[in-house]
């Protein structure tokens, strides 16, 4: 994401603690503005935010390397996603 919407758009939306609604698929776990998001803490420990992850992989598939054939958890799919993806 180009740093300056982060900082105009996203960063201000947070400071009035308005709800902030993200879909989006991690990428580079260092480099994902997404993910340092997720890992901000307060002070105190506690996380800043309250996140859902939704994977349609199941965990056998990822451990034998099968990400792209999985159809495990196709039941669980949003109904605005389509199955064909």
């Amino acid at each position: 994401m180009n740093p300056t919407i982060y900082r105009v758009v996203v960063v201000p939306t947070l400071v009035t603690e308005a709800a902030f609604i993200a879909i989006t698929t991690l990428g580079d776990k260092v480099n994902n503005f997404v993910n340092r998001l997720l890992a901000a803490r307060k002070s105190n420990g506690t996380p800043i935010f309250k996140h859902i992850h939704f994977d349609l992989v199941c965990n056998t598939c990822k451990k034998k390397g099968l990400v792209d054939e999985c159809i495990h958890q196709l039941g669980d799919l949003p109904r605005w996603m389509s199955k064909s993806r």
